[in-house]
């Protein structure tokens, strides 16, 4: 029958803070648990103290993710955040466990991934830790673009978004780059004639336009669409409010 490896942290908080259940006082209710469902229990029980959730490096929780995976056991633990310091990092280590083919429990918790519903529950938990990622990425990705037109640069200055350059009085700050900006004009009314991009790109370079360092237009038609697509927007936003329709290839 599948065993159950034990694994408890201590981490001492300061005087009146929250408390913490010391080893013994973890491994004894585990003990309960196990008895009460009549779950065989590994001789070797696993235990790092004093040490924080943030730590990595926690001795005692690498071998009893070694054992759980070995035999096929159940990992457990009688709080989630006695194993990891966030959602993320215990859907890490559930998803190391269940290529192992071995399950978590927490007790305090009721996660038990021996079970349809638990494995459920998890699952859950890791699609919206999924989503709080992506929705902070958007956020972060927004306020960057926010900044960038209100003129602070976010990158490094040979990386500075094309038809800006940097400002020499605030080497902070980007402003708006005249030469480059007429090439943007330049492939913007070549484009709103011929609807093709590599088109655009070979009349610039035939024009004597070029890119930045010198380098041709030819071959570079998706640089140009993205360079397009935001001088576009940018222009429609400011006299129209509305978002115009993307460039084809």
């Amino acid at each position: 029958m599948t065993q159950a490896i034990f694994y408890a942290r201590y981490s001492p908080r300061p005087s009146g803070g929250a408390t913490c259940e010391s080893i013994g006082t973890q491994m004894s209710r585990l003990e309960a648990w196990a008895t009460s469902l009549e779950i065989p229990v590994a001789s070797s029980y696993y235990f790092d103290r004093a040490k924080s959730g943030k730590d990595d490096n926690r001795p005692g929780l690498q071998a009893a993710l070694e054992h759980a995976c070995r035999a096929k056991g159940i990992l457990s633990v009688y709080k989630l955040d006695r194993l990891a310091r966030n959602t993320v990092d215990a859907i890490l280590i559930s998803r190391r466990l269940e290529a192992a083919k071995a399950d978590l429990v927490s007790v305090n918790e009721r996660i038990d991934t021996t079970t349809s519903m638990g494995r459920f529950f998890f699952r859950f938990m890791a699609s919206m830790a999924e989503l709080e990622r992506e929705q902070i990425a958007e956020r972060t990705s927004d306020a960057m673009i926010s900044h960038q037109d209100n003129g602070r640069r976010m990158t490094r200055p040979d990386r500075v978004r094309y038809g800006t350059m940097i400002d020499p009085s605030n080497p902070a700050r980007t402003i708006e780059n005249p030469e480059e900006l007429a090439t943007i004009e330049v492939a913007r009314e070549i484009f709103s004639e011929s609807g093709n991009l590599r088109k655009t790109c070979r009349e610039l370079d035939a024009l004597g336009h070029r890119r930045r360092a010198g380098k041709p237009w030819t071959g570079s038609h998706a640089i140009l669409k993205g360079i397009l697509e935001r001088r576009l927007l940018a222009v429609e936003i400011a006299t129209e409010g509305r978002v115009p329709a993307k460039a084809e290839d």
